[in-house]
């Protein structure tokens, strides 16, 4: 819009108000009225569908040889109408020809209909675009268009046919010679069934017969489109049939085999270049899954392209991925087919009787199978052959029906993805097909059929009907129609059932009018209708809302119509307005004396580089007053890498010397962008910076890649004046240039304009175009397109720049850049520790510090040694390397409204923060890389289970089984993380590193991360949770590490549901018994109370009376045997008396006992002394230990031959005289065969004479008294 009056205006007085009524041109009409994401090379069309590379070859000859008139067959046709099934290929075959056709130049337009964009799913923007294309590559033609639209600005709103002539059928008659030597030119039209008025549809079509009717156009079409009702009667209209070629894509052009190779190459490509193919076995998939593949493809290429699509997924492993889409794994997160799923949905949205097609699909899924199958019984169904044709007209890309004799029809599926579809309620939705109900239905069906039968002497029972499963009765939950006793769905709950379907508005408002007589027909049925009633006040609700919906609609538009009225009226206000020019000057001056509307009048077309000027990003110069105060390299630091990235570009280092790309990378908040910007001012002082952009995920101009190409365009034409006059005509020649591909957009304005002014027969300085944020960029896609970009242009040009682009080391930018010409050209530059980063982060500490102390308002106030050395030691420390951390305390604390010492302790956490929080800027960092995670829930437990324990002495990682992870699921779950997180696995061991020390204060504190917010106590709880299942399943270990962690955790963690159930559930003791961790039971017992649980002595009680009952069964095995029963007497043993190696001499424990000793009784004085007092206090409390303690008779013999042997063993081993009952203050252990120690007197009288007897004697002699053994 032109300002509003010129520089030399004075204005005094008065109200006013302009109105400027520049008309546009027609040139800008043309531009409006057309659709650029319809364009084959579209940049809203990224990535668009095409043939892979030695597939389709018979196709796409056979449609070049018919456009070049190779073809005899096919050389009369104006036009040829590519059709097949849905997901067969045909928009891939139309972009393949479109894009060999602009190669050689006589590609005249293309239009690619798509359902899902607005600007292109009807037919009123295609005359335009194709208008438009056309002016691009015929002179003279625009001149002519601009004429006729400035004649008639409205003829867009007029008919297709009047566009077409108009637009394109005369002007081209002007500008075209009826030379028959020229080269045929091609029209495109991929995707016609997209058009979603199927009146539209047959328009266009008419409107090209029309006009090729009529005259004789230069130009021939080429019409891609599923063969749908519509579409497939208009080509079978008189004229239309005599000039179309019909090429079908059916089975004589093998797709299978072009399948197969395709799956062949992408499974192959995957393995060679995806990130995670370490982790690919060599012989994967094998034969028999492509066959699958291949099979289930059923000759369409869209199952085959679903399938590559979500298994080459860069987050995720291949293998796994394969597995989900052949129903091997359960699906986690993403849809396998979600794009076929698509297509299907769409398809099936467009039917008319919707019941009614299912009901012919059901019956054909669930009895096709049958041995005796042979087609559809349409009697059965009650539908005459007709009806089946008219049903599925809207499926014939999914279904074709024959014919059959005895009134039977045969359906034949294009796709046998579909029946999976349509029998997953998952994906189909409302067009789920429920084999039950569906059964129970043809049940019902089959009765009253035969009854037909039989009752006109028919005896027939037809084979279908075995199938019915009867054994299973659909009850009302799975069933939305209530049957009665004979299977048979009863009317009201039809009725229902219609209601809950996804029925238009107004079909379901003209059931009321049906309800009275409904009521008839409920009365005579054996239930009653009882939700008529409801039925009818829930449709007058809806009634009545849409009433209400009208009549405010109805009063807005009052509103603005009076509004409206009111604003003209202003416009005709009277005025008195006084004007006058200043001597000698042209300066205007008027002075108004009432309130006036002015209103200018005129034509005014956008030039070309207004257009640039409006396409490009100014905020993402590097010297852009949108990046106020930008960051860049302290003085003195960064010294190192800024001299490597300089000698680069001078070409002065040999490494790097070939190097045409230098990426930059490095943890969130390293300091990439400041040297970006130190970089850019440098090359901007020695005049060898092409161009510059910053991306900014905070700024909608600039955290996108729509922008990128122009404003470098934009900064080169001003780098190098030449140019500009080059990027002006590229740009007048096509306007809408800005919405192709950055593809044709870096040739056409970047590429070809330098490439003509800059030589390279002489030397010249490397001129840089500098790229920083690259992962601001918000679409993920985005990104990768901008370095293919890149890449494509530096192997098909010799570009006269190089590039360097800063970012974040995030998944998609790192797997982009592994690919095979990218990292061929780029040389990677981390920021490590190799340039030591906390020499120059504490020299920026110190400068800073030191100009605060001497500039800031309050420095009366800051104490000469502020702050010290430990101070300043610990914030390099937090700073982890990178510089945001302390960039961000230095904002903090020089804040000319706050004292610096105090705002350095808030930093520090010795003062509460008040308003503005210390970390606000890398707070909105961390969040926004944790925004980008997939399953954040999984990332944030892995991460709370590092910070949770990691400080732990004994901590060496986690078991991935204790996630139920494997071991690639960690690399996937902190793909998005790499900028923050590493990762290292050994084995089934895993640790992270974190490269922030204060992305931990960040995520345990709830006030700065939010949603991510690790909540210590309740994590700690769930890990406990965790370990007792996980330590539960696992096979016994002698590793108790994981027995201290669970420890850990519990002693930290808070009550939560899943503990307590847990506590309830599980006999915690069983759990350290497997995992050889016994001596920590009475510690975990301990703290059950500090966790604070409600009923906390029930959990105590519970846990030890399950561990009461565990020992009883221990000690009544271990009583059996006699070796066994005097190691439990001699428990009482001060352990100073005692060692293993005593007791195994004595007792002669071989493995066998040592098995039954469960307890640990024979290392028990090597045991802490807390586990060693919980089991005295079992073992002398009845309460616990039952008939099992210290007490009671028993009596012993021996055999001749000195093996003890049982004779009769009571419950307990003898214990006499039985110990006192304050045990545990009066402890007899020092009297020889005192208190628990006599059993040793027993023993000695039953076995003296033996050598076993013997020894046990003399060693409890020995370490009780102490005395020298030989004595």
């Amino acid at each position: 819009m032109p300002p509003m009056f010129s520089s030399h205006t004075v204005i005094t007085g008065g109200h006013y108000q302009q109105v400027n009524n520049y008309s546009k041109g027609a040139w800008d009409r043309l531009v409006d009225a057309a659709s650029p994401a319809a364009f084959h090379n579209s940049r809203d069309r990224r990535d668009p569908p095409k043939c892979h590379p030695n597939t389709r070859v018979a196709m796409l000859k056979h449609i070049m040889d018919w456009i070049h008139g190779l073809d005899p067959a096919m050389q009369n046709a104006l036009i040829v109408w590519l059709y097949g099934p849905a997901g067969a290929g045909k928009s891939a075959i139309a972009q393949s020809i479109a894009e060999l056709c602009y190669k050689e130049g006589i590609l005249i337009a293309s239009y690619f209909f798509s359902r899902f964009d607005s600007t292109r799913n009807h037919e009123r923007s295609l005359i335009a675009t194709i208008a438009y294309q056309t002016s691009l590559y015929i002179p003279n033609f625009r001149e002519r268009i601009e004429t006729t639209i400035n004649h008639d600005p409205l003829i867009f709103d007029r008919s297709l046919t009047v566009q077409m002539s108009a637009l394109v059928i005369q002007p081209l008659q002007d500008c075209i010679s009826s030379d028959t030597s020229a080269p045929t030119r091609v029209v495109i039209i991929d995707g016609l069934d997209e058009c979603e008025d199927r009146q539209g549809q047959i328009e266009i079509l008419t409107t090209i017969s029309k006009a090729l009717e009529q005259h004789r156009l230069p130009f021939i079409f080429l019409i891609a489109s599923r063969p749908e009702h519509a579409i497939r009667t208009a080509f079978g209209y008189e004229y239309l049939k005599d000039i179309t070629m019909s090429v079908p894509l059916d089975n004589e052009y093998r797709p299978s085999d072009d399948i197969r190779l395709f799956l062949q190459d992408s499974f192959t490509e995957i393995k060679k270049t995806h990130l995670f193919r370490a982790d690919i076995p060599d012989a994967w998939p094998d034969g028999d899954i492509l066959e699958s593949l291949v099979k289930k493809s059923s000759g369409q290429f869209i199952y085959a392209s679903t399938v590559i699509k979500f298994v080459k997924c860069c987050r995720h492993r291949p293998p796994q991925r394969l597995e989900i889409v052949l129903g091997l794994r359960p699906v986690q997160r993403d849809m396998p087919f979600a794009e076929l799923d698509a297509l299907y949905m769409h398809i099936f949205s467009s039917m008319e009787d919707p019941e009614a097609v299912l009901q012919i699909l059901a019956y054909e899924f669930l009895t096709s199978g049958m041995l005796f199958y042979d087609g559809i019984n349409l009697d059965l169904l009650s539908l005459h052959p007709g009806d089946v044709v008219e049903l599925l007209c809207d499926l014939t890309s999914l279904v074709s029906v024959t014919a059959r004799e005895r009134r039977e029809i045969k359906l034949d599926i294009f796709h046998a993805s579909l029946e999976d579809f349509l029998l997953d309620q998952s994906r189909s939705q409302q067009f789920w097909i429920n084999s039950k109900v569906r059964q129970a239905e043809f049940a019902h069906l089959y009765i009253h059929y035969l009854k037909g039968q039989w009752a006109n002497g028919i005896d027939i029972l037809r084979p279908e009907f075995a199938s019915i499963d009867s054994s299973s009765n659909p009850s009302a939950k799975s069933n939305p129609r209530k049957l009665d006793g004979h299977g048979i769905p009863t009317l009201n709950i039809n009725i229902a059932s219609l209601l809950s379907t996804r029925t238009t508005y107004l079909a379901k408002l003209s059931l009321l009018h049906a309800l009275d007589t409904l009521d008839a027909h409920a009365q005579e049925n054996a239930e009653p209708c009882r939700d008529l009633e409801a039925m009818r006040r829930k449709l007058r609700a809806c009634e009545e809302a849409r009433e209400s919906v009208q009549r405010e609609r109805d009063e807005s538009r009052e509103r603005v119509e009076r509004l409206v009225e009111s604003i003209a009226s202003l416009t005709h206000t009277s005025t008195s307005i006084n004007t006058g020019t200043r001597k000698g000057t042209n300066t205007i001056i008027i002075n108004i004396t009432s309130a006036i509307t002015t209103t200018t009048t005129g034509i005014r077309t956008r030039c070309a580089w207004d257009r640039l000027v409006d396409a490009a990003s100014p905020a993402a110069f590097h010297d852009s007053s949108d990046r106020r105060d930008p960051p860049k390299c302290h003085p003195n630091t960064r010294v190192a890498v800024l001299k490597h990235i300089m000698d680069w570009i001078h070409g002065l280092e040999p490494e790097t010397r070939n190097a045409l790309i230098v990426w930059l990378y490095g943890p969130a908040g390293g300091g990439k962008s400041a040297i970006a910007q130190s970089i850019a001012e440098l090359c901007y002082e020695e005049g060898i910076l092409i161009a510059s952009y910053f991306f900014s995920r905070f700024d909608s101009t600039r955290n996108h890649p729509r922008s990128l190409i122009p404003t470098i365009a934009y900064q080169a034409a001003l780098c190098i004046p030449e140019i500009r006059e080059r990027i002006k005509a590229s740009i007048d020649h096509d306007p809408l240039i800005f919405s192709r591909s950055l593809s044709v957009q870096i040739s056409t304005l970047v590429i070809d304009p330098l490439q003509d002014y800059i030589s390279f027969d002489t030397p010249a300085p490397a001129r840089v175009i500098i790229i920083d944020g690259l992962d601001e960029c918000e679409d993920r896609k985005g990104q990768v397109e901008i370095l293919t970009t890149i890449s494509k242009a530096l192997q098909q040009h010799h570009l006269p720049f190089i590039f360097l682009i800063a970012s974040r080391p995030e998944h998609d930018i790192r797997t982009t850049f592994g690919d095979v010409y990218l990292k061929d050209v780029t040389k990677s530059m981390t920021l490590d520790d190799k340039y030591c980063p906390s020499d120059d982060i504490r020299l920026f500490l110190q400068d800073s510090f030191a100009k605060i102390k001497e500039t800031h308002p309050f420095r009366a106030d800051i104490p000469a040694t502020w702050p010290d050395g430990d101070i300043l030691k610990s914030l390099v420390n937090k700073s982890s390397g990178q510089f945001i951390y302390a960039s961000t305390v230095i904002k903090f604390v020089k804040s000319s409204r706050h004292r610096p010492p105090q705002r350095l302790e808030i930093v520090l956490g010795l003062r509460s923060a008040r308003r503005d929080m210390p970390f606000a800027e890398l707070d909105a960092l961390y969040m926004h890389i944790l925004s980008s995670v997939e399953d954040p829930d999984v990332v944030l437990q892995v991460i709370a289970h590092e910070i949770l324990v990691s400080g732990m002495d004994t901590y060496n990682g986690f078991d991935l089984d204790l996630f139920s992870l494997h071991s690639g699921d960690i690399f996937e779950l902190f793909c998005d993380l790499t900028s923050l997180v590493s990762v290292t696995l050994w084995g089934r061991m895993a640790e992270l590193h974190f490269f922030h020390a204060s992305f931990k204060d960040f995520l345990l504190d709830h006030s700065r991360s939010q949603q991510f917010w690790i909540n210590a106590k309740i994590w700690h709880a769930e890990f406990v949770h965790l370990y007792i299942h996980y330590l539960a399943d696992r096979p016994p270990t002698i590793d108790d590490g994981a027995v201290y962690v669970l420890l850990y955790h519990f002693d930290n963690a808070t009550a939560t549901p899943n503990l307590v159930e847990d506590m309830r559930k599980i006999c915690i003791w069983s759990i350290f018994l497997k995992c050889h961790g016994i001596i920590w039971f009475p510690l975990f017992l301990d703290i059950i109370n500090k966790v604070e649980f409600e009923n906390w002595t029930e959990l105590y009680s519970h846990q030890i009376r399950l561990f009461d009952q565990f020992a009883q069964g221990v000690l009544e095995q271990m009583y059996l045997w006699p070796t066994l029963t005097a190691l439990v007497a001699v428990f009482n043993l001060h352990p100073k008396m005692w060692s293993l190696e005593g007791q195994s001499v004595l007792f002669q424990l071989k493995n066998g006992f040592r098995k039954l000793d469960t307890l640990s009784f024979e290392i028990m004085t090597h045991y802490s002394l807390g586990y060693r007092e919980f089991i005295g206090e079992f073992l002398m409390n009845p309460t616990h230990c039952g008939i099992h303690g210290l007490t009671g008779k028993s009596q012993v013999t021996h055999c001749t031959n000195g093996v003890i042997k049982e004779k009769q063993w009571r419950s307990s081993p003898i214990a006499d005289p039985p110990p006192p009952k304050d045990f545990q203050q009066k402890k007899s252990n020092n009297a020889p065969f005192g208190g628990g120690n006599a059993i040793a007197h027993i023993f000695y009288r039953g076995h003296v004479q033996l050598a076993f007897g013997l020894r046990f004697v003399v060693s409890h002699l020995c370490y009780a008294k102490q005395i020298d053994r030989k004595t």
